[in-house]
Parts: C-alpha cells; sequence; structure tokens
C-alpha cells in the first residue's frame, strides 16, 4: 500500500513539474517579448519627440536649414547607431 501511494505521488509531482514548467515558459516569455516590445516603443518614442522637440521647431521657424538638420540627425545617428536615411532596400528581395 505505501509503496504504490508513493509512486503515485512521484508521479503526480513529476506532472505538476512538468505542467508548471511549460505554463510558466510559455506565459513567462509571452510576457516578457511584450514588456521589451513597450520598452523599445517608449524608447522610439521619446527619441522622436526629442527631435522634434529640439530640431523641427527650429526647422519650422527658418532658424535651422535643411543641411544643418541633416547634419544633427547624422550626428544622432552615430550617437545611438541608428542609421538614417532608413534603407529603404532592406525589406525587398
Amino acid at each position: 500500500m505505501k509503496h504504490s501511494l508513493f509512486i503515485k505521488l512521484i508521479i503526480l509531482y513529476f506532472v505538476t513539474t512538468i505542467s508548471m514548467f511549460l505554463l510558466l515558459n510559455t506565459y513567462g516569455l509571452t510576457h516578457y517579448e511584450q514588456k521589451l516590445t513597450e520598452e523599445k516603443k517608449m524608447q522610439l518614442y521619446t527619441q522622436a519627440l526629442s527631435i522634434s522637440n529640439d530640431y523641427m521647431t527650429d526647422f519650422y521657424n527658418q532658424d535651422l536649414s535643411l543641411e544643418d538638420l541633416a547634419d544633427k540627425i547624422n550626428a544622432m545617428a552615430i550617437m545611438t547607431r541608428w542609421r538614417w536615411p532608413p534603407d529603404s532596400r532592406k525589406g525587398q528581395a
């Protein structure tokens, strides 16, 4: 009697462990991906807002020429390691 109960408890332990592992990895991975996506969205939004507030108002008021604006955006691209202008051929085969 004790032997069969012990085996049932061991089997139940393994089934519970495996199911929790699968559940946590599936839910945890999805949650983590969403968190990283939201963080990246906020970073991009903050950068775009910064460009808009710092440079575009001067450009629209004609205090800054198009060449100067391009130079400043290129300098920011170098500092933040993003590509400007975006490579439009990247998505094409």
